[in-house]
């Protein structure tokens, strides 16, 4: 009875070792993946217009793409996932308010956010779902900085991201790559010519 328990006792000892060896392993991929510096290129930004018909038009995509899906209708942020094992992942504040990065972002680095799926500093962002935005026109680009920075600000100070087991492994393995890890950042924008088109949509 001794050699079965001691046994089982060294088979659950390495099963929980291997489980902390892999949990350890997502991670470190997860956390190179998620800290590597994406080297984009010159910055190619657009004009940002400030008429209220670009404003309207920017608003539109925000609704269209999701903008204010993730962001609240406000732009204020809010907490998305806060639920262990995933993590507590949040879409920021995009306003100039109190814990907003508003006043932060210049309008190359709102593009950079926007197009390219990367932070400020180069990093890439989890949940940008940058694919949508890739390849849209300059002036559409353009006409949707316009109304994030035209947005009232909005004090929303919301929680650090924090990366729990089942989301280092999603990172890490590949079902929650960043989209600055799988979209052509080389490409420019293909768009149709803006008008009332089938095309256009």
């Amino acid at each position: 009875m001794a050699t079965w328990k001691r046994r089982i006792g060294i088979t659950l000892g390495g099963l929980i070792g291997l489980i902390v060896l892999a949990i350890a392993g997502f991670y470190a991929v997860a956390t190179f993946k998620l800290n590597r510096e994406h080297q984009i290129g010159a910055a190619v930004t657009p004009p940002i217009p400030t008429d209220s018909a670009a404003i309207a038009r920017g608003h539109v995509f925000a609704d269209l793409h999701g903008c204010t899906g993730c962001h609240a209708g406000n732009l204020a942020g809010q907490v998305m996932v806060d639920q262990f094992p995933l993590g507590r992942l949040a879409a920021p504040n995009l306003t100039r308010g109190k814990g907003g990065i508003g006043s932060l972002y210049t309008d190359a680095e709102w593009e950079r956010a926007i197009r390219h799926g990367v932070r400020r500093n180069g990093r890439a962002l989890l949940m940008m779902p940058s694919e949508s935005f890739s390849k849209l026109r300059d002036d559409d680009v353009a006409a949707l900085i316009a109304y994030v920075k035209s947005v009232p600000p909005v004090d929303n100070e919301l929680p650090s991201r924090r990366i729990y087991p089942v989301a280092a492994a999603l990172v890490a393995l590949g079902p929650f790559t960043p989209a600055a890890e799988r979209i052509d950042h080389a490409a420019r924008s293909t768009g149709p010519e803006p008008g009332v088109t089938v095309a256009y949509g």
